[in-house]
């Protein structure tokens, strides 16, 4: 196609197409979307340019050839600023990951300067502490102990005591008082009490059946009393009875004549250890 000389048309490039019958799209910025009007600007003035001077104009497969190159360049910068973003993205990832580390080394040496400075106090500390060469090794004699205690005064206790004496006489003479120091020995016992059997009570019925040894094994509450039952007619229904004989095995246990634990939420009887001596039969 043939232009005259005098026309200034300038065909308006096309921004939605990258190739002539492909009919794709690329979204591109402000300034990508300049770059491709300066490359279509440039070829409808080349076209121009060969038409006003008289140059072979370009045919219409050679301008599909450059628009298809411009796509190709397209894509590619499309494909480099993808890129661009990718690295800057690793690298301000990069810069956070460096400004942890940094500050990590940072309270890490200032947990050592802290340390260092707690070790130093404790050498210090030692040294004041006295090796074993400078520790005794041997204990003090009897005659490097002290001999007088400090809190008792002596003199004035054998003053007191002759000044006493001597006024207790009645004569004047003096008196002389000599005080002598003795360990004294403390022999504790503990007189357990002796029951003497008395079946005439609950207490002395129960203690009865432990001389006969119906203690030596572990009995149950009815057991207990189906042998003052059997020996003594006692009633295994009677509430006042039952209450009775419970309290009498109280007591004997608060006295450590019998023992008691409990089992399957029963206590079970027994007698104890020292229990032929603590039972006298009259």
């Amino acid at each position: 196609m043939k232009q005259s000389r005098g026309d200034t048309h300038t065909p308006t490039p096309n921004f939605s197409q990258a190739s002539g019958g492909g009919g794709n799209t690329y979204e591109t910025d402000g300034a990508f979307a300049f770059f491709c009007f300066c490359n279509e600007y440039a070829i409808s003035a080349l076209q121009l340019y060969y038409t006003k001077f008289g140059f072979k104009v370009a045919s219409a497969k050679e301008i599909e050839s450059l628009r298809s190159q411009l796509a190709d360049r397209m894509r590619e910068i499309v494909d480099l600023k993808n890129t661009i973003q990718a690295i800057n993205a690793d690298y301000a990832k990069l810069n956070r990951d460096l400004q942890f580390t940094i500050k990590e080394r940072n309270d890490l040496a200032t947990k050592l300067k802290d340390a260092e400075s707690k070790i130093s106090q404790l050498q210090e500390q030692l040294k004041k502490i006295p090796t074993p060469s400078q520790l005794p090794t041997a204990l003090p004699t009897a005659r490097q102990l002290p001999t007088a205690l400090p809190t008792i005064d002596e003199t004035r206790i054998r003053e007191i005591v002759r000044e006493e004496l001597s006024a207790g006489a009645g004569s004047g003479i003096p008196v002389d008082v000599t005080l002598k120091r003795a360990l004294s020995e403390f022999n504790v016992s503990i007189d357990k009490e002796v029951l003497e059997v008395d079946e005439s009570s609950w207490v002395g019925k129960i203690l009865a059946r432990g001389l006969a040894g119906f203690f030596q094994e572990e009995q149950g509450f009815g057991s207990i009393m189906s042998e003052l039952e059997r020996v003594y007619s006692a009633s295994r229904t009677s509430g006042g009875t039952r209450d009775a004989v419970q309290k009498a095995l109280e007591e004997l246990c608060a006295k450590g004549i019998l023992d008691r634990q409990q089992k399957a939420n029963q206590w079970g009887y027994r007698e104890s250890a020292g229990f032929k001596e603590r039972v006298k039969k009259t």
